[in-house]
């Protein structure tokens, strides 16, 4: 077997035999939520177990069935929904804060809006002219088919670069009557409608999301529960699967998973998870490219995340006044307050953890040094776990993220 880095397509990767490591047992268990959200930090799968989940769900796949799913969990015991439902999959991860937003997403909707009409409604012309909301209308009134299941791939990629840079035009797009609000409201009245019966959206955090509560409040956030910890990432025991399938001997196995696990190990997205997990395109990256670049390749993303996380870091409230409210989003923290937030960073690149809860919901009006390290763990900068007293503390996951952030972290305080 072979590895695809980079590699998304799930029906590509089981025809031209890529290596494949099983979670289609999660299919199960997705199905008790009919609409819900799952955040994970790059590189972790979250575009391939989309990918699955619209290969396994679309009716137009069914007499592919067999020969996509074969060997897998959810090939011997699938859900009487396999194969049941049009697929409305949005996949906004090309976009960026430099495109015009407004029209990005219009293109975007509207691509995808013509194909589902051409796959499933006789190939019905869609108007370009209308707007994003509009065109989800229009799907709802020509549509005659099986009910829809709608895929929404890295919903928050365009907003992460804008934050704190221009967020006033960030907050427009997401205010009540702003565009991208309005889409969500649309969708959400699609399930009213009986028309959508499923919706599944992946992120990299709930930021965005936070904002479009109100419009869209139907979801259900999986991303922290236990049973879903493992759905995208590698455990140990399928990372010495994926290693023997591609032909390593138990000696090999024994000593790259010693050197994997410090590089590409460590991370945990419930507290009470049983174990740590791989980021899966880190691991791949690193078995195909042996020169040890991989790192540095993996530091270009990192860049982009650093500059992000510095125009947060100016919203973020002085430790001193945690609790105090704040009237503006300009950078509030005097030099003694930096530094003091500078020495919790420096603690955990010398090896200490902090003791500090991770938020669950976060607003861009009141943004606070425990925003700032709860938005670190999404990105997968920070992993959480229990102190001695069951209380929860964040460390550094693994060799790779100490070197970016030992690398970055100065950009924080420039």
């Amino acid at each position: 077997m072979k590895i695809g880095v980079g590699i998304s397509d799930f029906a590509r990767i089981v025809k031209d035999k890529y290596i494949y490591v099983d979670k289609t047992s999660f299919i199960e268990k997705l199905e008790d939520y009919l609409y819900s959200a799952f955040f994970r930090p790059r590189r972790f799968g979250k575009s391939l177990l989309v990918s699955t989940l619209a290969n396994y769900y679309d009716v137009k796949k069914k007499s592919e069935f067999s020969s996509l799913f074969a060997r897998t969990y959810i090939g011997d015991n699938p859900t009487k929904n396999r194969n049941s439902y049009c697929i409305l999959h949005f996949d906004f991860s090309s976009i960026s804060w430099s495109d015009s937003i407004p029209d990005a997403i219009h293109n975007a909707v509207y691509e995808e809006a013509q194909r589902f009409l051409d796959a499933y409604d006789n190939g019905i012309k869609m108007d370009n002219m209308l707007s994003s909301p509009q065109m989800i209308d229009r799907i709802f009134t020509v549509h005659k088919g099986e009910p829809i299941y709608v895929f929404i791939d890295e919903y928050d990629k365009f907003a992460n670069t804008a934050i704190g840079e221009i967020l006033a035009s960030l907050r427009e797009i997401i205010k009540a009557g702003g565009y991208f609000r309005c889409f969500f409201e649309k969708l959400k009245f699609g399930t009213r409608l009986g028309k959508i019966h499923r919706i599944f959206i992946t992120g990299i955090s709930p930021l965005v999301m936070d904002s479009l509560t109100s419009g869209f409040n139907i979801s259900t956030d999986l991303s922290r529960r236990i049973i879903f910890n493992e759905m995208v990432g590698f455990t140990h025991s399928e990372t010495k699967s994926a290693l023997l399938k591609l032909g390593k001997s138990e000696n090999e196995v024994g000593a790259l998973m010693a050197t994997l696990s410090q590089k590409c190990n460590g991370y945990r997205f419930s507290i009470s998870a049983p174990e740590t997990l791989f980021n899966s395109g880190l691991l791949f990256e690193n078995l195909v490219n042996q020169s040890g670049d991989v790192d540095v390749d993996f530091s270009k993303n990192a860049l982009s995340d650093f500059e992000t996380l510095k125009r947060i870091f100016s919203l973020v409230k002085p430790v001193s006044s945690l609790i105090k409210p704040v009237s503006s989003f300009a950078p509030s923290a005097n030099s003694n307050e930096r530094e003091e937030l500078r020495k919790v960073i420096e603690r955990l690149l010398n090896g200490h953890p902090i003791k500090m809860p991770l938020n669950r919901v976060f607003m861009l009006h009141d943004f606070s040094f425990r925003d700032l390290c709860s938005l670190l763990f999404y990105m997968g900068y920070l992993t959480p776990s229990k102190d001695e007293f069951g209380l929860p503390q964040l460390t550094i996951p693994n060799s790779v993220i100490e070197k970016i952030l030992r690398s970055y972290f100065p950009i924080l305080f420039a």
